[in-house]
């Protein structure tokens, strides 16, 4: 084994050493207005401002660099957002976000893929307002601290023989006040061991996950004080892929979950399971996706459980590209006796429309609608609002994307025809 590894070694050191690499700037300007800035509820709870409407600037400059060689395809970046409110001062403020994203070829029948993100922002605009990539489906709460948010994962895939695979995985985040201030401190840790079988269009398997989380300062759905949660989880699921012709690919998963409230000694048992269907070729992709899973939002120090389904997709019209995505989450919150509290349920659309003005420049009319109900009332727990965003964007990318090598990810396909790698060809294709 230490052998092979000192190969694997030696092989992404040479890749390195003979690799292409590339610097990319980037800057985003938009104007926009929103309906609500504070993401505040109808009727505001004491200390949480009213809602209130106000045009903004967004100002979102940025850099990033890209690297392809023989055994290793990677990504890093950093962006620093500015929002400036026309009327209302006191909602300025300044988001930041850094992301790395890694694909190593270890040997022709291992691969391993590495992320890291770290990001800061005030939890009611941490997505809103920002113009890169369009919303992922979580929980918000007012509130005027910046959030600090850090996550790390990794993949590794081994090809056992032709027609069996074994995969694992580990994910860890943290997420707290920044510079020490109000607000629950959470952390999550976890990890999942796999294995398939491969059939022509089809693969069966079976994975098994555990995780531990903690969070500190956290509160009741009526708002009082419940100190340090601890919880330990674990599931095993059943799972069956299978292509459907050359562009759609699925993955369906079943099997239960077992919650632990380590505080309070109880817990629950509980179906989880989800399924996929994508569809994907260079010009246009699409993907609707259901799960029922147990959630831990880092940002708000909160468990759920919660059914979720999503849409998204893109796709050319003409000079003009059109991307949208929705979704909706039914959850509840979960107490320290693993008890089901307050419901939150959440409703988001997001749908943009860009113009390739010239290479690397970019101009989008953007619009973005969220609707969250919820029986919590206090912050920072999740509480109502509703909330409708419209921007008109200009971005700039020097080089343009389609002269940097693709962003790494792993395949989704049983026939692994959607594969993404240093030697594939097409690797410098547009993301």
């Amino acid at each position: 084994m230490s052998s092979r590894l000192l190969a694997a070694a030696v092989l992404l050191w040479a890749g390195v050493a003979h690799s292409e690499s590339a610097v990319q700037g980037t800057a985003d300007v938009a104007v926009g207005y929103t309906d609500n800035v504070r993401s505040s509820p109808k009727e505001p709870p004491p200390g949480i401002s009213g809602k209130a409407g106000d045009s903004f600037l967004l100002l979102s400059p940025g850099v990033g660099y890209a690297q392809s060689s023989a055994g290793a395809l990677q990504r890093v970046g950093y962006t620093l957002s500015f929002t400036l409110f026309a009327h209302q001062d006191e909602a300025n403020s300044v988001s930041q976000r850094a992301d790395y994203r890694g694909l190593f070829d270890l040997s022709p029948n291992a691969s391993l893929v590495l992320g890291a993100a770290a990001s800061q922002a005030r939890p009611y605009s941490s997505t809103t307002l920002t113009s890169a990539g369009l919303t992922e489906l979580g929980a918000w709460a007012p509130g005027s601290s910046s959030i600090v948010v850090v996550t790390a994962d990794e993949l590794l895939s081994i090809d056992l023989s032709p027609e069996l695979r074994g995969y694992q995985s580990g994910h860890a985040g943290f997420g707290a006040p920044l510079f020490g201030g109000d607000g629950p401190r959470t952390f999550e840790g976890g990890g999942l061991l796999g294995a398939e079988r491969l059939f022509r269009a089809d693969a069966i398997g079976a994975e098994a996950a555990s995780s531990y989380a903690v969070a500190t300062r956290t509160l009741r759905s009526d708002g009082t004080a419940a100190g340090t949660q601890r919880q330990l989880m674990g599931t095993g699921a059943g799972i069956w892929r299978h292509d459907f012709g050359t562009d759609f690919a699925s993955r369906l998963e079943l099997g239960a979950g077992r919650v632990q409230r380590l505080e309070s000694g109880r817990g629950f048992w509980y179906p989880t399971g989800s399924a996929l269907l994508g569809f994907a070729r260079d010009e246009a992709n699409a993907e609707v996706s259901y799960a029922h899973r147990v959630t831990t939002n880092l940002s708000l120090g909160q468990f759920s459980i919660v059914d979720q389904v999503q849409a998204r997709g893109g796709v050319p019209i003409g000079a003009f590209a059109l991307e949208a995505s929705a979704g909706a989450e039914r959850g509840r919150l979960i107490e320290e006796d693993a008890t089901r509290a307050a419901r939150v349920d959440l409703w988001q659309a997001d749908v943009q429309l860009a113009w390739q003005a010239l290479p690397g420049v970019s101009v989008a009319l953007r619009y973005q609608h969220i609707e969250q109900r919820s029986d919590a009332s206090a912050p920072p727990l999740p509480l109502s609002f509703v909330k409708n965003t419209i921007l008109l964007l200009a971005g700039v990318r020097v080089p343009p994307d389609d002269q940097l090598p693709r962003r790494p990810r792993s395949p989704r396909r049983v026939d692994r025809s959607d594969a993404l790698s240093p030697q594939t060809p097409g690797a410098r294709a547009a993301p």
